[in-house]
C-alpha cells in the first residue's frame, strides 16, 4: 500500500529516474492517496475490496472461460482435496477479481500514455503481478518491460493458507523479469518452477535497502540489556518465541523489551507477556512511522534487536537495526543467513529451551564485553553499508527495470 514503509523505500528513486509514475493501490483511503500524491508529484489510483466487488461477479464467470485460468482452476483440482481445494478455488477467484477491478484504470494509463515507453511494475509478486500479466498487450506495444518484486508471503507457499498461491506459473511464464529480495527466495522459486515444469525468463536478486544513519551505537557499561523487536504482532512474527527468549535473558540479567508492531495477536501477546515477564519492563509501542523508529532505538540505547519469525525474506527492519550498529538475534529461516551471522551478531537455530538458553549466555557475554560487542557493532554497520544500501541498491532496481 502507497503508505506502508515498502513504498516510501523505493518511490523517491522511482520518481527520480522516469518522467513520471502512476500508481495503482488497494487499502488506502481517498485522503492518504490525495497526500501521498502531493508529497510525491505523482498519480494515485486506489481500488478497495469489499462489498461492491460483487458487480465484479459477471466478468469472474467470463474470465472462468480464459484457458489460462482454467488451467489454474484444473491444477487446484489436481492438487488439493475437500475443504482445502474450496480454499484454494476462492484465493484464485479473489485474484481474478482483484485484477478485473484495476483492469479498466491501467488500460486508461496506458491508452493516455501510447506514445511514452512504458515499465510495468509490481512490488509484491502476489494479485498485483497477475494483475499485470493478465492484460492483453497486443496493442500496447510501448510497453517495455512488465517486472515484480518477490519478497517472503509472496514465494513461500507454506506462508499462505492451503499452502498455495495461485497463479505461479502465469506470473513467472509472463513476467519478463523478477526481483527477489533475498538469494533464498530465487532458489525456492527456481525449484518450485522446476517440480512443475515451468520455465520462467529472468529470475535476479536485488536487495532492499535502508539509508545510512549518522548515529552509531556505541559501548558502554550499564546494569541493564534493552531489547527492541519491530514486525506486525501475528502469527509468523512469532512474538511467543521472544518472550520466552526475553525471559531466559530476565533470569540472568535485568532486561528491558519494546516492540514496535499491531496485529491481530496484540491482546493474546500483551496477555501472555505479563503472565511471563514479571517484574521487568517491557512496551508495546503499537504501530510508530517509518522514520521514527530509528529515533526509539536511539532514544531508548536499543543494545539488541531481535526477530524469531518462522518464514522471512530479507527483513528491513534488520537492515535497519544494522545501520545503527546494533548487533541481531535471529532465527535461520529464509534469507535472514545472507544478512545476520556470527561476526554481527546470533542466529538461532533450534527453538527448544537449552538452543535458547545457550544464544542467551552468548548474548549476554557479549553485553559485557566492549571488544565482543564493539566487532559485532562494526561488521553490522559493514554489513548494511555494503549490502543494503537503499541508494545503491534502488539505483540497480532502475537500471535492471530499464535495461530490458
Amino acid at each position: 500500500m502507497a503508505e506502508s514503509p515498502f513504498f516510501d523505500n523505493e518511490i523517491s528513486s522511482l520518481i527520480h529516474n522516469f518522467d513520471r509514475v502512476y500508481v495503482i493501490t488497494y487499502g488506502d483511503s481517498p485522503n492518504t492517496a490525495k497526500e501521498i500524491e502531493n508529497k510525491y508529484n505523482i498519480t494515485i489510483n486506489t481500488t478497495r475490496m469489499g462489498i461492491k466487488s460483487i458487480a465484479y461477479c459477471p466478468a469472474v464467470v467470463e474470465a472462468l472461460s480464459d484457458s489460462r485460468i482454467k488451467e489454474e482452476i484444473d491444477y487446484i483440482f489436481t492438487r488439493y482435496h475437500g475443504k482445502t481445494k474450496i480454499l484454494c478455488v476462492g484465493y484464485a477467484l479473489y485474484y481474478i477479481t482483484f485484477a478485473i477491478s484495476i483492469r479498466k484504470r491501467l488500460k486508461k494509463i496506458l491508452e493516455e500514455n501510447q506514445n511514452n515507453d512504458i515499465y510495468l511494475y509490481s512490488f509484491w509478486m502476489s494479485k498485483a503481478a497477475f494483475s499485470l500479466v493478465m492484460l492483453n498487450y497486443e496493442k500496447y506495444t510501448n510497453v517495455q518491460l512488465i517486472a515484480s518484486r518477490a519478497h517472503g508471503y509472496d514465494v513461500y507457499e507454506e506462508r499462505n493458507s492451503a499452502n498455495y498461491l495461485p497463479f505461479r506459473k502465469l506470473i513467472a511464464e509472463r513476467m519478463d523479469k523478477i526481483f527477489f529480495v533475498s538469494n533464498e527466495g530465487k532458489n525456492y522459486f527456481q525449484k518450485y518452477l522446476k517440480e512443475r515444469c515451468i520455465r520462467a525468463n529472468i529470475l535476479d536478486v536485488i536487495h532492499m535497502g535502508v539509508d545510512n544513519s549518522d548515529y552509531i551505537k556505541k559501548f558502554h557499561e550499564k546494569d541493564e540489556m534493552v531489547i527492541a523487536s519491530c514486525s506486525s504482532v501475528i502469527k509468523i512474527k512469532r512474538l511467543d518465541i521472544i518472550i520466552d527468549f526475553i525471559q531466559i535473558i530476565h533470569s540472568k540479567i535485568k532486561v528491558r523489551w519494546l516492540h514496535i508492531g499491531e496485529g491481530n495477536l496484540m491482546k493474546e501477546m500483551k496477555s501472555i507477556a505479563d503472565r511471563k515477564l514479571l517484574n521487568l519492563q517491557f512496551q508495546f509501542l503499537g504501530n510508530i512511522d517509518n522514520k521514527e523508529v530509528l529515533s526509539i532505538y536511539r532514544e531508548n540505547d536499543v543494545d539488541f534487536f531481535i526477530n524469531m519469525s518462522d518464514s522471512e525474506g530479507i527483513p528491513v527492519s534488520i537492515m535497519e537495526a544494522f545501520s545503527l550498529g546494533i548487533p541481531v538475534i535471529a532465527r535461520d529461516v529464509g534469507g535472514i543467513h545472507e544478512v545476520v551471522n556470527e561476526s554481527n551478531g546470533f542466529i538461532v537455530k533450534e527453538m527448544d529451551k537449552k538452543s535458547l538458553e545457550n544464544v542467551a549466555d552468548k548474548v549476554i557475554g557479549c553485553f559485557i564485553n566492549e571488544e565482543y560487542y564493539s566487532k559485532l557493532s562494526k561488521n553490522a554497520v559493514d554489513m548494511q553499508r555494503k549490502n543494503f544500501n537503499k541508494k545503491i541498491n534502488n539505483l540497480k532496481l532502475v537500471r535492471a527495470i530499464i535495461e530490458t
